[in-house]
Order: structure tokens, then sequence, then C-alpha cells
């Protein structure tokens, strides 16, 4: 990743702690930091990556020595630190969650707990990791203190002190010591040389090249950007599954976040072009906080299960929870046009609003009204009179008609929504910018090599013009573009069936006049090709397919246009 970004290096002499003086100086105080808050509170060594995580976030958030000194935080992002989420509480503090929605007397209401920092990426803000009595971390929102008056009180004593016995003893290094049952370092290794043996009598992938993964491609990885070892290439990383009712936390979302190491570092299980011999182990965190294992086989079935041939996921409404409406929404005063005879019609529209709605899979969702009214014109017809929003323009022109003709429509209706931000359970961004955050938020560049490939291939079919600016060209100040159409381009993107993600540069066409003779591209007959098939059956021959990437580019374009560059041009953007 260093080198990537360009980042030189530099390297320690073996047991020469002051060369980088700098990073050594960190380390030690984080460590410091970290240890004199075991000591003086007697924290169990088994959060220490909780705990290091927390007095990381610490030391970001204050200034070095020097008078003019700032904070680590406000150094690499320029952004003025929030440390309202760390006042509340200190590490480790004893703590009261209300882990249950609706407790009952037989189901207390609050429960024990300790502090572990905050919960970032799940649930609200000021969400916080808590360690409850069974020793498995979880967020919780609704956190209080321990107060000095709660432990007066003897019953909240006793049951403070049978919390932390029960706490301790679960969390004692002394009971994780794995029971020794024959199953050592040797065995392991002949285990993994039987596995190895296997995959060479099936086949080596390093010697199929049709994929990418011979070697040559596998050496030019980063510099063509396409996809290399599988090994390498965690196509699962980011994906969201929804986990099947018999298994754990049933029915609820899950997200890969990361490959399973072994206490050596090394990821466990390999990977394979067949999922059924993928022996992968991922790390997936479920809703509620917590991480559990899972094969790539598991991940793989799950996600063509929740989705169709062309990876869109359908969601079943549960119910409606609100809308909102935005700056573009029409007024109920301005929401008539009047006709030729002077009769008042409600103006055909939906800008504006947006609906609020449940899923039965838990998760929620805000929407287009004009999406939800394709998909459940009813619900949201019976939702728009229960709220008293039959006067709004976005709902007077079509709720009453929907009424009338409730029973029939709901007969015909598809009341699934497919959902469009997503395939095979991967976010699909809506634009560069979010391409490269969900990159950065799952600690991958699979959008990053997907773009860079994208445009070293289209980059033969455009040129900088960097004597003008666009505002310049726009006001008829470059002569030399002078007869030429302002278009637009962005960037689609899209994630094929083997998860490789997809990027493609689109030009806005619509927006000159070509001919339509020049746009006619002519296409192979399925007939020609059922024929070659069966010609190549009948002969027992292999049939093999190529594609000439981005072959239309090689010839020169009739149009005279022109277009401002954007984020996916790189050092060009603006030009």
């Amino acid at each position: 990743t260093a080198k990537k970004q360009g980042i030189d290096l530099r390297y320690a002499e073996a047991d020469r702690k002051n060369e980088i003086w700098q990073a050594d100086v960190a380390i030690r105080l984080l460590k410091t930091k970290w240890h004199d808050k075991m000591v003086s509170k007697n924290v169990p060594r088994r959060v220490w990556n909780y705990g290091l995580k927390w007095a990381a976030k610490i030391l970001q958030m204050i200034p070095g020595n020097r008078h003019d000194a700032r904070t680590g935080y406000e150094e690499v992002t320029h952004k003025t630190p929030d440390i309202s989420e760390l006042l509340d509480f200190d590490f480790w503090d004893p703590v009261w969650y209300w882990a249950d929605a609706h407790p009952t007397v037989s189901n207390p209401p609050r429960k024990l707990g300790r502090w572990m920092g905050i919960s970032h990426r799940v649930g609200a803000d000021m969400c916080y990791w808590i360690m409850p009595v069974d020793g498995t971390p979880i967020s919780e929102t609704t956190v209080q203190h321990v107060t000095e008056e709660d432990l007066r009180n003897p019953d909240i004593a006793d049951q403070f002190k049978a919390f932390n016995e029960k706490l301790t003893a679960r969390l004692d290094d002394a009971n994780h010591i794995l029971p020794d049952d024959g199953l050592g370092l040797g065995d392991i290794e002949d285990l993994m040389t039987s596995v190895n043996a296997l995959a060479e009598i099936l086949g080596d992938e390093s010697a199929d090249g049709d994929n990418g993964n011979s070697p040559e491609a596998v050496a030019d990885y980063t510099a063509d950007g396409d996809i290399g070892d599988l090994d390498v290439y965690d196509k699962y990383v980011g994906a969201k599954i929804r986990l099947t009712d018999d298994a754990d936390n049933g029915g609820n979302l899950a997200t890969v976040r990361r490959r399973v190491t072994d206490q050596d570092g090394n990821p466990v299980g390999t990977a394979h072009k067949n999922p059924l011999m993928d022996t992968r182990m991922y790390e997936v965190e479920l809703a509620d906080g917590t991480y559990d294992h899972y094969t790539a086989n598991k991940i793989a079935e799950s996600i063509y299960a929740q989705t169709d041939d062309e990876g869109r996921e359908h969601m079943i409404l549960e119910d409606i929870c609100g809308h909102r409406k935005d700056g573009n929404a029409i007024s109920i005063s301005n929401g008539y046009n009047r006709s030729n005879n002077g009769e008042l019609k409600p103006k055909v529209t939906t800008a504006g609003w947006h609906i609020k709605l449940q899923w039965k899979d838990g998760s929620m969702d805000e929407l287009p009204l004009r999406v939800v009214k394709e998909s459940n014109p009813v619900e949201l017809a019976e939702y728009c009179i229960a709220n008293g929003l039959l006067e709004e323009p976005a709902f007077k022109w079509w709720v009453p008609t929907v009424l009338r003709k409730r029973d029939r429509i709901i007969s015909k209706t598809k009341s699934k929504y497919w959902r469009t931000d997503s395939k095979f359970g991967i976010k699909l961004p809506k634009n560069v910018k979010e391409a490269m955050q969900i990159d950065e938020d799952t600690g991958t560049d699979f959008w990053q090599k997907a773009l860079a490939k994208e445009m070293k291939n289209v980059r033969v079919a455009f040129k900088p013009h960097v004597d003008h600016t666009p505002e310049e060209v726009r006001a008829g100040r470059a002569k030399e573009l002078i007869g030429y159409t302002e278009i637009r381009c962005n960037i689609v993107f899209d994630i094929k069936l083997d998860l490789t993600r997809k990027c493609r540069f689109v030009a806005g066409g619509h927006m000159t006049e070509t001919p339509s003779c020049l746009t006619y591209s002519s296409v192979v007959a399925r007939d020609s090709v059922r024929l070659a098939f069966m010609i190549a059956a009948l002969n027992d021959l292999d049939v093999g397919a190529c594609d000439i990437g981005n072959a239309y580019l090689n010839a020169p374009a009739r149009e005279k246009t022109w277009f401002m560059a954007g984020k996916e041009c790189g050092d060009d953007e603006g030009k």
C-alpha cells in the first residue's frame, strides 16, 4: 500500500530503537498509556485490542508539547477533532446498559457491563462497545454510569461483586488454553501437504490464463489493473449477506469485513475458482455488532441465494415509517394547472418527497416517492390518507385513483422493490468520490483499480486542452474550440457475476445530433452461434472466445465535442 501511494519506507536496524525516533516515541506513549490503564483499573489482558484502540484515539486528540502544536487528527485530516464521544466514560468503567427493547419482570430492564470504547459504524451516534458478563463484546447506545449512590445499595453492591467475579473468571487467560487433543503442528503440516497434493491432482490454477491468473498476469497486476492471484483479490470483502433462518441471529444482515488469519498472521484457507473448493475463512460483522467466522462457500451461497441473475436484490415491504420533503417539493398553492376550459387539474409530480421504509429483514431505507409509488402504490396511498397528505400535489393526482381501484391493483401489482444501489450484496457507488470512500471504508482498492484500468484504455479517445478554462470555452473565448459541442461524461459502475468490479467511462451522446447511420453496430445472430456450437460438438472441438477491449476507440470521431474532466481523470480534473 505504501508503494502504491508513493511513500518511501524506512526500516530500523534490529535492536536499534532510536533510529526512527518519531515512531518509537508514539509507540512508547501508546504502550505506556495502555499499561497504566491496565494497572489502575485491573483490566484483563484479553481486551488489549479494545484498550489499544481507545488509547490511540485519546492520543490522536491530544496536541504535542509545543505551544503551537495541533492534534494528530487535525494535522492529518485538517478537521477540528470532536471529543464529545470521549468525555462521558473512561475505559473499563462499570456501566448499566439496556439490552432488550421490551423488558419484562422476569427479564431485568438493565444489566451490568464494562465500557470499552466507541463503536464506530455500528448503530447511531454515541454507540459504545460494552463487555457483558458472558465475555462477548456488544454494541449499545443506551448506556449509563454505575454511580457511587448505586454501589451504596447493598443489593446492587452484591450484584456488582458477582458480576466482577464472573467476568474476571470468563476473561482469565488460564481459562482459554486449548486442550491437547492430539492434533499438533506436525499433523497440521501433514494435512496441508495432503491438501496441496489434492490441488495438484485437480489442476494447477496458475497454468490457466483465461481469467488473468497466469504468472504473467499476476506479475502485471499493478501495472495493468487486472485481477491477479485469487488469494490476493478478496472479492467478498465489503459484501452484505442475509443469514439463513437456521443460522445464528437468523435473518439479519451481516457484512464481510476481512480474512481470518492464524496465530502467525497467515490467511486461513486457500482460494479456488470453484466456490465449492474455496476453503477461505472470513470475519463477518453481524447486525448486533458481534463477529463470527464464515467460509467463502457459505458467503457465496448466501449472496447468490438473495439475488437474481443480474445480481439485483428484491426487498419485501414491512411498514412505511415516515416521510420527508425537501426544497424541490411543490407547495399546495402551486399544485394545479388551469386547462383551456378553465378547469383546475392537479400537477403530475413526485418531486421533493422521500419515504422512509422498513423491510421484512429489519433494515430501513429512505427512497424517492416515485420509486415507492411504483412498487407499493396501495400501501403508500393508505399511508397518505392516514397522515393527511392527500392535498399535497405529489399525492393529489394519483391517490384517489389508486384507492378506487385498490382490489384490482393488489391482484396485479408486484409488491417488491428491486434494490438498485447494490449488486450481489455489494454497494454500487454513484460517483467516483463515493467509490473511493467505499474502498477506504472496506480497506480495499477494488474500485480504484477498476477505474484506473478503464481510464487507461479510454485516454486515447481524448486529449486535454490546457489553454482555456471550461468557463472561457462556454463563453466563446477559445477560438480553436468554436463549433465544438459540450457533452457530459461520467463513470458507470457495475459488478460482474464473479464479483469483479467494473467501471465504464460513458459520454452523453444524447447531447449531440448524430445521424442514425453512424450509430449502427452489427451483432451476430443467435442462430449463427448455435450452429457454431453444434459444429464444434460434432467435431469434438473446443470453443474459445475473446474480447477486444475498447475497440471502438481506435477510429477517429466525426463529431466535434468537448467535456470538463472529473475526478476520474486524475491530474486533468477541471480541464
